[in-house]
């Protein structure tokens, strides 16, 4: 048997429910129970949701759990994001709408958190001999971006590249910070 996923579940049917259930605070990305009644009724006012294992908050509704990050935009636009939702600030509970953006794999993939460092301490460089090759992969495809004399040259060749070729906002070796100490911390 096949498990259901939200886009099993009809948005014209769960938008109203939503937002009858809960409210929206934009500024803080929190979501608020207001329509319960009975024995959850003490609930009302109340952040929504629990925090994961994985760090995402879940609220369940209807005896279905769904990311919080995903019914902002049900919530907000009527409809289930059509991609993944990157929270560009990398906070997983961070769920205001200006952190969150429907993007597709590849480009959540871009944004991912800092990878473990190389031993050159840039991303997208080793040492061949006595040059250092900057080198790219992006959907199955390898790019030869360059042999350099400093591995410096090759990782700012592999930033502009990965900016132009993955993302604007894929991540460098400079948003982390490896130009300033000579590694990727």
């Amino acid at each position: 048997m096949r498990r259901l996923t939200e886009h099993d579940l009809d948005p014209a049917e769960w938008a109203p429910y939503v937002r009858q259930m809960l409210d929206y605070n934009a500024e803080t990305g929190a979501f608020i129970w207001k329509g319960l009644v009975g024995r959850r009724a003490w609930l009302n006012g109340k952040v929504a949701g629990t925090l994961a294992k994985d760090g995402y908050r879940k609220i369940t509704l209807r005896n279905k759990q769904l990311c919080a990050h995903r019914l902002v935009f049900l919530w907000l636009y009527g409809e289930w994001p059509k991609g993944y939702i990157d929270h560009t600030n990398h906070k997983r509970d961070d769920n205001r709408r200006s952190k969150l953006r429907d993007t597709t794999q590849t480009e959540n993939i871009c944004n991912q958190s800092k990878p473990r460092p190389n031993a050159l301490g840039f991303m997208g460089v080793q040492k061949n001999y006595d040059k250092y090759q900057a080198k790219l992969w992006h959907e199955r495809k390898f790019y030869h971006l360059g042999m350099f004399d400093t591995a410096e040259e090759a990782a700012r060749a592999y930033d502009e590249a990965v900016r132009r070729i993955r993302s604007p906002h894929a991540k460098t070796s400079a948003d982390y910070g490896a130009y300033d100490k000579g590694e990727n911390r």
